[in-house]
Protein backbone atom coordinates (compact mmCIF):
# COMPACT_ATOMS: atom_id res chain seq x y z
CA UNK A 1 0.00 0.00 0.00
CA UNK A 2 1.22 3.57 -0.78
CA UNK A 3 1.27 6.17 2.07
CA UNK A 4 1.94 9.86 1.48
CA UNK A 5 3.60 11.57 4.20
CA UNK A 6 4.57 15.29 4.44
CA UNK A 7 8.24 15.66 4.27
CA UNK A 8 8.28 17.39 8.11
CA UNK A 9 6.42 14.56 9.72
CA UNK A 10 8.80 11.99 7.25
CA UNK A 11 11.55 13.67 9.03
CA UNK A 12 10.22 13.14 12.19
CA UNK A 13 9.46 9.47 11.55
CA UNK A 14 12.83 8.36 10.33
CA UNK A 15 14.69 11.07 13.54
CA UNK A 16 16.29 12.88 10.56
CA UNK A 17 16.77 16.43 9.70
CA UNK A 18 14.63 17.89 7.33
CA UNK A 19 17.50 19.64 4.93
CA UNK A 20 18.99 15.87 4.63
CA UNK A 21 15.36 14.51 3.46
CA UNK A 22 15.06 17.24 1.17
CA UNK A 23 18.63 16.34 0.00
CA UNK A 24 17.35 12.62 -0.53
CA UNK A 25 14.79 13.98 -2.44
CA UNK A 26 16.88 16.33 -4.79
CA UNK A 27 19.23 13.13 -5.38
CA UNK A 28 16.03 10.90 -6.16
CA UNK A 29 16.53 8.64 -3.55
CA UNK A 30 13.17 9.31 -2.45
CA UNK A 31 10.09 9.50 -3.98
CA UNK A 32 8.32 12.98 -3.84
CA UNK A 33 4.92 14.76 -4.96
CA UNK A 34 3.92 18.09 -4.55
CA UNK A 35 0.59 18.26 -4.19
CA UNK A 36 -0.82 22.31 -3.11
CA UNK A 37 2.83 23.37 -2.49
CA UNK A 38 3.22 20.95 -0.24
CA UNK A 39 5.79 17.86 -0.96
CA UNK A 40 4.58 14.68 0.16
CA UNK A 41 7.59 11.72 0.38
CA UNK A 42 5.98 8.23 -1.74
CA UNK A 43 6.47 5.14 0.91
CA UNK A 44 5.22 2.14 0.20
CA UNK A 45 4.60 -0.14 3.21
CA UNK A 46 5.86 -3.87 3.16
CA UNK A 47 4.42 -6.48 4.00
CA UNK A 48 5.09 -7.97 7.42
CA UNK A 49 6.74 -11.62 7.40
CA UNK A 50 3.29 -13.27 8.77
CA UNK A 51 1.28 -11.25 6.10
CA UNK A 52 3.72 -12.72 3.18
CA UNK A 53 3.29 -16.23 4.37
CA UNK A 54 -0.62 -15.97 4.07
CA UNK A 55 -0.44 -14.36 0.88
CA UNK A 56 1.73 -16.77 -0.45
CA UNK A 57 -1.04 -19.48 1.01
CA UNK A 58 -3.75 -17.60 -0.25
CA UNK A 59 -2.11 -16.84 -3.91
CA UNK A 60 -1.20 -20.69 -3.90
CA UNK A 61 -4.77 -21.90 -3.12
CA UNK A 62 -5.85 -19.67 -5.73
CA UNK A 63 -3.19 -20.68 -8.78
CA UNK A 64 -4.25 -24.43 -7.92
CA UNK A 65 -7.82 -23.07 -7.98
CA UNK A 66 -6.52 -21.26 -11.30
CA UNK A 67 -5.09 -24.70 -13.01
CA UNK A 68 -7.90 -27.34 -12.55
CA UNK A 69 -10.30 -24.64 -14.04
CA UNK A 70 -7.84 -24.32 -16.98
CA UNK A 71 -8.16 -28.32 -17.14
CA UNK A 72 -11.41 -28.37 -17.30
CA UNK A 73 -11.74 -26.13 -20.07
CA UNK A 74 -8.69 -27.96 -21.62
CA UNK A 75 -10.87 -30.79 -21.49
CA UNK A 76 -13.90 -29.63 -22.90
CA UNK A 77 -12.16 -27.64 -25.77
CA UNK A 78 -10.84 -30.78 -26.36
CA UNK A 79 -14.15 -32.92 -26.90
CA UNK A 80 -16.01 -29.70 -28.73
CA UNK A 81 -12.63 -30.62 -31.47
CA UNK A 82 -13.23 -33.87 -31.30
CA UNK A 83 -17.00 -33.34 -32.09
CA UNK A 84 -15.83 -31.06 -34.73
CA UNK A 85 -13.38 -33.40 -36.10
CA UNK A 86 -16.54 -35.80 -36.85
CA UNK A 87 -19.28 -33.17 -38.21
CA UNK A 88 -16.55 -32.60 -40.79
CA UNK A 89 -15.85 -36.14 -42.12
CA UNK A 90 -19.36 -36.87 -41.80
CA UNK A 91 -20.45 -33.92 -44.05
CA UNK A 92 -16.91 -34.63 -46.35
CA UNK A 93 -18.04 -38.14 -46.91
CA UNK A 94 -21.84 -36.41 -47.68
CA UNK A 95 -20.05 -34.13 -49.75
CA UNK A 96 -18.21 -36.94 -52.27
CA UNK A 97 -21.03 -38.91 -52.45
CA UNK A 98 -23.56 -35.70 -53.95
CA UNK A 99 -20.23 -35.01 -55.61
CA UNK A 100 -19.83 -37.87 -57.22
CA UNK A 101 -23.54 -38.77 -58.10
CA UNK A 102 -23.57 -35.23 -59.67
CA UNK A 103 -20.17 -36.38 -61.46
CA UNK A 104 -21.29 -39.60 -62.67
CA UNK A 105 -23.75 -38.38 -65.02
CA UNK A 106 -22.11 -35.52 -66.61
CA UNK A 107 -19.20 -38.20 -67.22
CA UNK A 108 -20.85 -40.23 -68.92
CA UNK A 109 -22.31 -38.06 -71.13
CA UNK A 110 -19.21 -37.10 -71.51
CA UNK A 111 -18.15 -40.37 -72.49
CA UNK A 112 -21.27 -40.89 -75.03
CA UNK A 113 -20.29 -37.69 -77.22
CA UNK A 114 -16.68 -39.25 -77.08
CA UNK A 115 -17.56 -42.00 -78.67
CA UNK A 116 -20.34 -40.34 -81.29
CA UNK A 117 -17.78 -38.22 -82.17
CA UNK A 118 -14.77 -41.05 -82.60
CA UNK A 119 -18.06 -42.90 -84.35
CA UNK A 120 -18.21 -39.90 -87.02
CA UNK A 121 -14.15 -39.63 -87.53
CA UNK A 122 -14.12 -43.36 -88.55
CA UNK A 123 -17.02 -43.33 -90.82
CA UNK A 124 -15.32 -39.66 -92.26
CA UNK A 125 -12.38 -41.77 -92.60
CA UNK A 126 -13.64 -44.78 -94.05
CA UNK A 127 -15.21 -42.38 -97.61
Amino acid sequence: MIKKILIKDYAELKKQTLSNIYQKVQRGTLQSEKIDGKTYIIEEEQAKPKDLKKQCKKAKKSLKKDIRNLQELLKAKEAEIQTLKISFDILSSAFNQQLKSIEKPIIEAKIKTEKKSKKKKLKKSKK
